[in-house]
């Protein structure tokens, strides 16, 4: 625009027309040129056309008035002739002044100016290359779509260049925020903010009412949500009443709205929001004012659909008929109030979801109550998905829904298979239409209690309890019996549940009901299980499938096969352990009430492929388990999945994923789950050396241990304190404690403790343990001669304890291909050791170099001064292997993995969306970020978007990952460790970025609306976090 500018007061004229939604900043932009020809001299005339009665030339003529005479040319306009008389004069005025200075002619609203405007207006564009004359103006229209057709006409068409205010990006946003509050926004504030979709007066309007309401805590180094300062306006916190409120424990699936994803994925309704106050939803609602009636109406209903929402089911709601044409629609959607999704749903759904709540809350109760009943009631009758339908009558009038109840006892299975949440709510409500004496009462009673169990909730076992304690029907007694018992196991007390399933047993075990006893004897086979019971557990298990195959009852066939899975496990026998499983887990699929089992069985699955080193075959079950888990809404069985991803992590090498499943995994309330990685972050904060942070993490993990369980992790937690604090015996007293009390030939996660143990053992001295732990090894490997995994780990053990090269380089080749980070880092350096030992001091240096660079990836401070110090004593130290002086600032020092992250936060790319675009955890992706901003010298995320335009990516040396301490200093000087050219640890990419590049229309860049920047110093896309984004440039010079 300054370059338009200058050249215009250099006597070179050019025509520029401004578009973008109501709210884009167009107006003030506009502003800002008259301000900036004014200061260059030029003639400047200004002015905006108005919807309501224009005359002849008015438009232009308010423009001119009154520092030019226009009256001889106004009376010409309306004296009810031909205008072309008027014309010819304003032409001769125009050129007139051109004769005498630079002028600038700045038109606002141009699509409402009268149609002599816009033919003056086409004919000054096709001239204004010709005089000093800079023609700017400005026009409504949506994101991507095309201008309004006179608009066109009179500017387009004619050659004028097209300048289109982009929707602001996150890094905008956050930059907008941060000068408004004085902090940069927190995550929870940011993703509030960018529920505008972009749109700058609406992010203004929404700032303005967030701080004036309290609703913001603004600290020196951010301004985050505050949900107490706020109690009585949730809908501005963007709550929703089906959702926990920000803060609260997340007890919902995953965002259901998600871009891309069908409404009809398993998932219940994203539920109606709450209200904004009237002020706030008022100036949101703006850009509905020059939409007909029709499709202020279609808008209006839209809102109370659940996004993103099939064409069909917006007829039905307006009350048409399903295929008819919805001509409103076409007006919403230029209007850029409403989008498509993507193919292949080609759906709606709102562009921004802020306007959708303010629609939304601009609706009286008792009419959106109508509407969803009205819609509920016409969708059932045209079939459509149950989900779909209960997403209507939860929040519909409760008047006059006898026909609901018939529609609820018709559809309870499938909603209780995929949506339990909405059968607790429309139970319910229905509960008091059904009689007592009817089936139709219990069995709403039953199906509730069973859903409370599938979703956790904290009464599922008094639920069920009571319905089993009033049951008089021995079928309903059965299966509430078989209900209570499940859910007291889920609760954390199996031994309650062991008199639950001894009297079904002894009621049920007559001929005639040999589903039942397979299922019972399955049941209380799990429950022995789960007391270490085994031997009992297996022959109630072999009892249970046997009798289950006989009269096909996948349930009970399920159970059964879960527990022989599971004490294979115990034992050792992890190939046929594995094929069970899969078995397990086959008959699971055919009921609903098996959901259990399949996640159970998919995480023990995945648990074992990552133990025998099939990563790939594990991460693809672990994707399963996670989905699998989110689609039962159940905090129990997402804190399963994580904890099963923990371990996997850990020994993958991807230690900050690990911490963040481990935290997430506390963060649910899962009062019992199979054997929890107690103490694993510990070993984690051990090897980064973080003592302090390590022996606090020890002792909750104590606490959190039951007496009499699987201490999980915190036998290796302790052995490697007591060995980073001088204490080796201690540190091998606890490893042999630990290993004792595994039965021999069995496998488990302690199996992977005996390469510490041989190598302790050997620094002291004691070769019967070493020894012992060699034979314990291989014992174990011979017990899966088909695994390569447990082959690798006996190899690992034999060469260390018996000097044998090539035993350890075959164990460091299968861990190289398997990408196992850790275990290849301390093969290497036991292969060092044992290299330094036969004199090979240049094999030993290339085993220390090659563990230290793994370590430091990392970040195992402590791992590496360890190595360092071995192989010290042995003889060797690590030389240099690269280029000195590598900076540890500035835009070379970040890492390749830095880099790919810093460019896409000049992009404008949240944390999580950055990180589903890099396969890492956000966790993750927030600890490079603040590494970024550390070697930048920056403050914001919006410092590393101007440094990204201004520079190339090079590669640079590693940073510390999440939890890291600094690093120990260096045995000698000489030591030195140069990663040029190393990915920071995150592995090979599944996922290829795709290109950004967005076509100009024109030859003029579009600029960010609110910045006046030309968008080479910084490019971001739109900031929306549910909605489709459309891309912009990637950062580079103008």
């Amino acid at each position: 625009m300054r370059e338009l500018l200058k050249n215009a007061a250099a006597g070179h004229g050019a025509s520029l027309l401004v578009d973008g939604e109501p709210g884009s900043g167009k107006s003030t932009l506009l502003g800002l040129v008259a301000e900036e020809a004014t200061r260059l001299r030029c003639r400047v005339f200004a002015g905006a056309a108005r919807e309501t009665g224009p005359a002849p030339l008015g438009a232009l003529l308010d423009c001119l008035e009154p520092d030019l005479p226009t009256e001889d040319i106004r009376r010409a306009a309306q004296g009810g002739g031909p205008p072309a008389g008027a014309v010819r004069r304003f032409f001769a005025l125009i050129a007139q002044v051109c004769r005498t200075a630079p002028v600038v002619l700045v038109l606002d609203n141009l699509h409402q100016a009268d149609d002599a405007s816009q033919l003056v207006w086409r004919r000054l564009t096709e001239a204004a290359a010709r005089r000093p004359l800079l023609l700017v103006a400005a026009t409504r229209g949506a994101p991507g779509a095309p201008l309004p057709p006179a608009a066109a006409r009179a500017a387009a068409d004619a050659g004028a260049a097209r300048l289109t205010l982009a929707p602001l990006g996150l890094c905008e946003t956050a930059r907008h925020a941060e000068r408004v509050l004085g902090a940069p926004p927190g995550p929870r504030l940011l993703r509030r903010l960018g529920d505008t979709g972009g749109n700058a007066r609406h992010l203004g309007t929404l700032l303005a009412a967030l701080a004036g309401a309290g609703a913001v805590r603004v600290t020196a180094d951010t301004a985050e949500l505050d949900p107490a300062g706020a109690p009585d306006t949730p809908g501005l916190l963007g709550a929703t009443p089906l959702e926990p409120r920000p803060g609260a424990p997340d007890r919902t699936a995953p965002d259901r709205s998600a871009p891309g994803r069908a409404a009809d994925d398993g998932h219940l309704a994203h539920g109606p929001p709450y209200p904004l106050p009237p002020a706030l939803a008022a100036a949101l609602t703006d850009r509905l004012g020059p939409l007909s009636p029709d499709a202020r109406t279609l808008v209006r209903v839209a809102a109370l659909l659940d996004a993103p929402f099939p064409r069909t089911e917006l007829a039905v709601a307006l009350d048409r008929a399903p295929e008819a044409p919805l001509p409103a629609l076409g007006e919403a959607l230029a209007a850029g109030v409403v989008e498509e999704t993507e193919p292949p749903q080609h759906r709606l759904r709102f562009r921004d979801e802020l306007t959708r709540q303010a629609v939304w809350t601009g609706v009286p109760a008792t009419v959106r109550a109508a509407l969803h009943g009205r819609t509920a009631r016409s969708l059932a009758a045209l079939g459509a998905p149950a989900h779909r339908v209960a997403a209507h009558l939860l929040p519909a009038d409760r008047t006059g829904d006898d026909w609901a109840t018939d529609w609820l006892l018709r559809h309870l299975g499938e909603l209780l298979r995929h949506h339990p949440r909405a059968v607790v709510g429309l139970a319910a409500r229905h509960l008091h239409r059904v009689p007592p004496e009817d089936p139709g009462h219990a069995r709403l009673q039953d199906a509730a209690a069973h859903a409370a169990y599938l979703l956790g909730l904290p009464d599922a076992v008094t639920r069920a309890r009571e319905l089993y304690d009033r049951a008089a029907d021995p079928a309903r007694r059965s299966r509430l019996g078989f209900l209570t018992a499940l859910a007291l196991l889920q609760d954390g007390r199996p031994a309650q549940a062991h008199p639950l399933v001894d009297e079904a047993l002894a009621v049920h075990a007559l001929p005639g009901r040999p589903a039942r006893t397979a299922r019972f004897l399955a049941l209380r086979a799990a429950l022995l299980c789960g007391g270490r019971r085994l031997d009992e557990a297996r022959t109630l298990a072999d009892q249970a499938l046997e009798r289950s195959l006989a009269v096909r009852a996948p349930v009970a066939e399920a159970y059964a096969r879960s527990v022989r899975a599971q004490l294979l496990t115990h034992a050792g026998d992890h190939p046929a352990a594995l094929r069970e499983s899969v078995r397990a887990r086959t008959a699971a699929r055919r009921r609903a009430e098996t959901r259990d089992i399949q996640l159970v069985q998919t995480l023990l699955g995945a648990h074992l492929l990552g133990v025998h080193d099939r990563d790939g075959e594990a991460r693809a079950l672990l994707e399963e388990a996670r989905a699998l888990a989110d689609s039962t809404g159940s905090p129990a069985r997402k804190a399963w999945a994580h904890t099963v991803s923990a371990r996997f992590h850990y020994r993958a090498g991807h230690w900050d994923e690990a911490l963040d499943d481990l935290d997430l995994g506390r963060s649910l309330p899962a009062p019992w789950q199979p054997s929890p990685p107690y103490g694993l972050d510990a070993v984690i904060l051990v090897g980064r050396d973080r003592r302090d942070a390590a022996r606090a993490a020890l002792t909750a993990a104590r606490a959190a241990a039951p007496a009499g369980t699987d201490p999980g992790y915190l036998p290796l937690a302790e052995a490697l304190l007591a060995e980073r604090d001088g204490d080796p015996h201690g540190a091998l007293a606890a490893l042999r404690d630990a290993l004792c009390e595994e039965p021999p030939g069995r496998w488990s996660h302690r199996a992977f403790w005996l390469p510490d143990t041989v190598r302790i053992a050997l620094a002291l001295g004691d070769r019967t343990l070493a020894a012992t732990a060699v034979t314990l090894a291989g014992a174990l490997a011979d017990t899966a001669p088909g695994e390569r995994g447990p082959r690798a780990l006996a190899q690992r053990c034999r060469g260390l304890a018996e000097g044998e090269p090539g035993a350890l380089r075959a164990a460091a080749d299968h861990y190289q291909r398997q990408g196992m980070r850790l275990c290849l880092a301390r093969t290497q350096e036991d292969l060092a050791a044992v290299l330094a030992a036969q004199g090979d001091t240049d094999g030993a240096r290339r085993g220390l170099n090659h563990a230290v660079d793994l370590y430091q990836l990392l970040a195992a401070h402590w791992y590496t001064a360890r190595a360092d110090a071995r192989l010290r004593a042995l003889g060797v130290r690590r030389g240099p292997r690269g280029a000195r002086g590598r900076p540890r600032t500035g835009w070379d020092a970040l890492t390749p993995t830095e880099l790919k992250v810093a460019l896409l936060v000049a992009e404008g790319r949240s944390n999580p969306e950055a990180a589903a675009e890099l396969l890492l955890s956000p966790r993750t992706v927030q600890t490079h970020v603040s590494h970024i901003l550390t070697k930048l010298g920056a403050r914001t995320r919006i410092d590393i978007g101007r440094e990204a335009g201004r520079r190339r990516p090079l590669n640079g040396p590693a940073a510390p990952p999440r939890g890291a301490a600094p690093a120990p200093a260096p045995a000698t000087g000489k030591e030195t460790d140069d990663r040029e050219g190393r990915d920071d640890g995150e592995g090979p990419r599944r996922r290829r970025r795709l290109d950004r590049q967005s076509p100009r229309d024109t030859a003029v860049e579009p600029v960010h609306r609110g910045t006046g920047e030309r968008p080479g110093a910084l490019r971001a896309d739109r900031g929306r976090t549910r909605h489709r984004e459309d891309r912009a440039a990637p950062p580079g010079p103008a």
